[in-house]
């Protein structure tokens, strides 16, 4: 990894940035597999969809709020780093300089008298020897948001991401696009199912990350579903992996949406970043948090037409790309062109559920050869909204939006 790392208190470490998401970081340590050739995730199997997710890299250990967004980064083991440090384009420490509590005072000035060893600045937080005065050498050190901080995603420090999208049944969704600086207000953009354009898509969103022909008709040749396309028009899924969208574009107009949850070993954790999706009711709102009860507690029975209607987006032939590296990151599929809806039912048995349900296994498409614990979902559908449901965690993985 790199020798030389800058810190910016309360903004981030190196090349990773507080409040960058989840797939932005991996996403760039799969473009830089030279430097970061390994690292490892891990989160708590007994609750994925809630469950905060830490990231170790060599000397580095970056943590993950349950919205997958980066809390803070440690250096857990700065004496024996082979790190050189950096603030504000100056040297601060390297290995044979070590950072002591003196060098500290020098480049950040006075602070609150220590606590159990802790050096606290806003953003920044550093663990000495305690007993070793003003030459006691700094162990560790930790980057985070400074207190109160209100974060705007979008502006030069936090480009990427939604800061919401709420889910619209049998109409669509708004998205709240992130502000570009501190006096900028939230601008919304609602896409319309069968009114919004490509373009209108384009010039709120910008250029999907990719985009795939739909090919796979299994499931209308199968159970009769009525597709989208109809009359020869050109059926297009675009990609917004970095938002965790996908649009269904028949023609000119945007025809299915899929918002993705990216719940942690699952089939498609880490090909989307995590949509923070909410659905309004009147007990509140459904989230990724929300179970299939809650759903079920709000819209009543399943509906057929909703559970026909479960055609999305097939296994397609990628016609553009961003040049992005693909890796393989844990129980992740190696491509994002599979969808819920688009493949055959699976042999394996459903859980015991009031829902009617059809039963969805990635694993037969190829991929995921090897990988354990991966296992089947339950699509569940209602009017205007199809929900897919992770057998064995209970999460909810994505929702597709259509219009009756």
């Amino acid at each position: 990894m790199n020798s030389t790392l800058d810190l910016r208190p309360g903004r981030g470490a190196g090349p990773f940035r507080i409040s960058d998401t989840l797939w932005q970081v991996i996403d760039y340590l799969r473009a830089h597999h030279g430097v970061y050739p390994k690292f490892s995730l891990s989160w708590d199997t007994a609750e994925p969809q809630n469950a905060d997710i830490t990231l170790r890299l060599p000397h580095l250990t970056l943590f993950f709020r349950a919205d997958q967004r980066l809390a803070w980064v440690d250096i857990p083991h700065l004496v024996t780093a082979p790190l050189t440090l950096t603030y504000d384009r100056r040297p601060v420490s390297a290995p044979s300089r070590p950072l002591t509590r003196g060098g500290v005072a020098k480049f950040l000035g006075p602070t609150h008298a220590s606590d159990k060893g802790r050096l606290s600045y806003p953003g920044i937080s550093f663990w000495v020897q305690d007993e070793a005065g003003r030459d006691g050498a700094v162990m560790a050190l930790r980057v985070e948001r400074r207190d109160a901080e209100d974060v705007k995603y979008g502006d030069d420090e936090h480009p990427d991401g939604l800061a919401s999208c709420m889910i619209l049944p049998n109409e669509g969704v708004t998205v709240r696009l992130p502000t570009h600086g501190p006096a900028d207000a939230p601008h919304d953009f609602t896409v319309e199912i069968g009114r919004t354009m490509a373009q209108d898509l384009m010039m709120e969103l910008g250029a999907p990350v990719r985009d795939y022909f739909k090919e796979d008709d299994r499931l209308q040749r199968m159970w009769g579903c009525k597709g989208g396309g109809g009359r020869g028009q050109t059926e297009v899924f675009w990609n917004y992996a970095n938002l965790g969208l996908d649009f269904l574009v028949v023609g000119e107009l945007v025809d299915k949406i899929v918002v993705h949850s990216n719940i942690p070993g699952t089939p498609l954790f880490q090909q989307y970043a995590r949509c923070p999706w909410s659905l309004p009711t009147d007990n509140g709102q459904l989230t990724a948090s929300s179970s299939i009860d809650d759903f079920g507690a709000h819209f009543g029975s399943p509906a057929p037409a909703a559970n026909g209607q479960a055609e999305r987006r097939a296994n397609g032939k990628a016609r553009t790309t961003d040049g992005k590296a693909n890796g393989k990151i844990g129980r992740a599929k190696s491509a994002a062109s599979d969808e819920q809806d688009d493949e055959p039912p699976s042999t394996v048995a459903p859980r015991q559920t009031k829902h009617e349900a059809m039963v969805l296994d990635r694993t037969v498409e190829g991929g995921l050869e090897g990988v354990l614990g991966v296992g089947p979902s339950r699509l569940v559908g209602y009017k205007g909204l199809v929900v897919e449901e992770d057998q064995d965690s209970g999460a909810i993985c994505s929702v597709l939006v259509f219009k009756e």
